[in-house]
Formats: structure tokens, sequence, C-alpha cells
């Protein structure tokens, strides 16, 4: 939630709404973090903020050692 008011106000009210809504289905564990940070990516691509391109949050580490079939079997399939 934080971050995404560096967007706000950039930011179409269907936009907000889909991402609030994406929240609400990553709390009720319908979707997987991957999701939200898909769309913050997205977000980071189209505004270029300098600040947040930084925040190892959003690339927490390398893709090389990433391991989608490894990680879906200890976490039951989500990326918590």
């Amino acid at each position: 939630m934080n971050s995404m008011g560096y967007f706000s106000k950039s930011l179409s009210g269907e936009e907000k709404r889909f991402f609030l809504k994406s929240l609400d289905d990553y709390k009720s564990g319908v979707i997987p973090l991957s999701v939200l940070r898909g769309i913050f990516n997205s977000w980071l691509l189209r505004f270029q903020d300098n600040y947040l391109l930084t925040q190892t949050f959003f690339e927490p580490y390398p893709k090389e050692l990433v391991d989608i079939d490894l990680m879906r079997s200890y976490c039951d399939g989500k990326d918590y």
C-alpha cells in the first residue's frame, strides 16, 4: 500500500481498484504475491521511479536462483 502511494496520482481509478482487489485476493490466499509484484513491476517500468527501482522487494533475488517447481512443492503452489 505504501509503495502504491508513489504512483497514486498517476493511476486511473480502475487501476487502483484492480490493485486493491488483487491485494484482497492475496490476503485471502487466492493469488500469490508474485501477482502483486508483477503489477508493481509494470508501474516501475511505466513511471521509472528511481527510488523504487533500487528496492529489493521487487526483485528479491536473481531470477537464475528461482526454481519454480521446487518452490511450488514446498509451498503448496503459493509463493508466500
